[in-house]
């Protein structure tokens, strides 16, 4: 481990040798080159105290490092042996990969035909690019290797799931806000990452992971080692990603066929660049906002009407045209009056009477385009004139404005527990009563099976979920119809309760109980009449169906 300072080591418990305590402390500097055989002198001299040894008479074992795609030699992985002796010929699962080991490289660019325990070399004859960090194991024979690979791509691939149900892909309350109002869909940009080893492509996934996320979702589509492909840039094309390359060089084919599709490819050779790049991608996502940029106030001091009547006062002495129109001679308080800009008029105590542009500002006999603080001047508005002495102006300016990662953040921020609140619409207790009375009625029908219909079963069990109980219960339910089972806990959202019990069936319900948009018994009704319905399963629109008989029902 690298550190600074001696105050580092103390930070993690270490106490270096020059302070009395055990740690040895090289000071070593890359740039310079100097201290490096100290600090491998150090390194073994630590090993040979702790008696640290591995077996070499063992089948190997150990840990990638580094890995790519070359395109003459295919998969190279650079591994670390940490037991056994790794030798030409052996066959090796590496993660998911696996392949007969054909040549060995040392850290000098030689050939060699074996590698023991703290060795560090090249392997070529792997099926797949390993990702960094992958532990290698030598086999006896190809089926062992094989099934070690396929236990490694199982494991992946649920961790791959896990993952993507942790960056945005679940539907929960605090995933609410990250919903498009325009077009109620979550906001995502796919991105298709490609570098030229494998551990490029983990740093790179690593610094994205830092970006705020919480209005912009970042999908990964493929991220692997190797040069991008025509078939990398027909996914961009079909999910509408981006191709993101580093330390890589397009072929002239790939660019024109990403160009006939629209496809635009970025490669970096500096990581912020990308990370740059990447986010800036991300904000323009995001929908503009528009902000009120405070130009002035105003007092109106008299009223008039343009060409009808002789001005009296001397803030107004033209005619802003014939007709009824009413002007509004007024004093700037603050800052400046612009024409053409928003204003809006308050009287009283802040009360809003009308909102809408500066239609006109004159000056004596001049038209103008803006008025200072401390002039007078007549302010006109084509659609009011319903003036009165005393009425406020606040002259402001309507700005588009793009958002910012960070501000996004903090603007699509909530509460998750009042959200959830607003689903649950408080009702009297006498209806409550009522309501647990008829819950615990349809639950003894249930246990006596008096209830015919598969939908009275269902509406019973998930109705005994949805009370308002104080204390937790649990019952075991079943559903031949459906061919489930589950155990139930008390929960405040019925329709929480009914997505147990009918799986994808009550996804719907759910999020509009969530909402506030139903009441959450009926949501509750109309996912498990619908589950009924469809044999456990059914679509949005069934349970859409149901909805009215479930208000019917409560």
């Amino acid at each position: 481990m690298l550190f600074s300072s001696p105050q580092s080591l103390l930070e993690l418990n270490l106490v270096p040798e020059e302070w009395g305590g055990n740690t040895p402390m090289v000071p070593i500097s890359a740039k310079k080159g100097t201290g490096i055989d100290d600090l491998l002198q150090a390194v073994a001299w630590v090993a040979e105290e702790k008696q640290l040894m591995a077996n070499a008479t063992k089948l190997a074992a150990g840990t990638v490092i580094e890995a790519h795609l070359d395109k003459k030699r295919g998969a190279v992985a650079t591994l670390l042996v940490q037991a056994g002796t790794l030798r030409t010929g052996d066959i090796v699962s590496c993660g998911a990969c696996c392949g007969k080991v054909r040549s060995l490289t040392n850290s000098a660019g030689r050939p060699v035909g074996e590698a023991g325990p703290s060795i560090a070399v090249q392997l070529i004859g792997l099926n797949a690019v390993p990702n960094a960090g992958d532990e290698f194991q030598a086999h006896t024979n190809d089926g062992d290797a094989r099934k070690a690979a396929d236990a490694a791509g199982e494991g992946l691939r649920a961790a791959r799931i896990a993952e993507m149900s942790t960056t945005g892909s679940m539907v929960t309350l605090s995933s609410l806000a990250t919903f498009d109002e325009d077009t109620d869909t979550l906001q995502r940009m796919n991105l298709i990452i490609k570098g030229d080893t494998s551990g490029v492509v983990e740093a790179i996934k690593g610094a994205l992971q830092g970006l705020p996320q919480e209005s912009v979702v970042l999908r990964y589509l493929l991220c692997a080692a190797g040069d991008i492909t025509t078939s990398d840039v027909d996914l961009a094309a079909a999910s509408s990603g981006m191709v993101v390359g580093f330390n890589l060089n397009p072929d002239e084919a790939v660019l024109s066929h990403a160009k006939r599709l629209g496809v635009t490819i970025n490669t970096y050779k500096v990581i912020y660049n990308l990370i740059d790049d990447v986010k800036a991608a991300m904000e323009g996502k995001l929908r503009t906002i528009e902000e009120r940029q405070p130009l002035g106030t105003a007092t109106v001091k008299a009223v008039f009407g343009s060409g009808k009547k002789k001005d009296v006062h001397v803030v107004v002495k033209a005619v802003f045209g014939s007709g009824k129109k009413k002007v509004a001679g007024v004093v700037v308080d603050e800052g400046k009056l612009q024409k053409g800009a928003q204003m809006e008029v308050t009287r009283g105590k802040d009360t809003i009477v009308y909102t809408g542009k500066v239609a006109s500002l004159r000056r004596i006999k001049d038209n103008v385009e803006e008025v200072q603080v401390g002039l007078e001047c007549g302010v006109g508005a084509d659609e009011w004139t319903s003036w009165q002495e005393g009425d406020v102006i606040k002259c402001y300016l309507v700005v588009t404005k793009s958002q910012r990662l960070e501000e996004a953040r903090a603007a699509t921020a909530v509460d998750v527990n009042s959200l959830s609140d607003r689903g649950r619409r408080r009702r009297p207790a006498q209806q409550q009563q009522r309501t647990s009375t008829r819950c615990e009625q349809q639950q003894q029908q249930y246990r006596n099976g008096s209830s015919s219909s598969r939908s009275g079963r269902q509406l019973a069990a998930i109705s005994s979920c949805g009370c308002r109980r104080q204390q937790l219960h649990q019952q075991q339910l079943s559903q031949p119809a459906a061919g489930l089972s589950c155990k139930l806990q008390h929960c405040m959202a019925p329709a929480a309760a009914a997505a147990a019990v009918v799986r994808g069936a009550a996804a719907a319900a759910a999020l509009c109980v969530a909402a506030g948009q139903w009441r959450p018994q009926p949501a509750a009704a109309a996912a498990a009449a619908a589950a009924a319905a469809g044999g456990g399963w059914c679509s949005w629109q069934v349970v859409m169906q149901h909805t009215a008989a479930a208000y019917e029902a409560f």
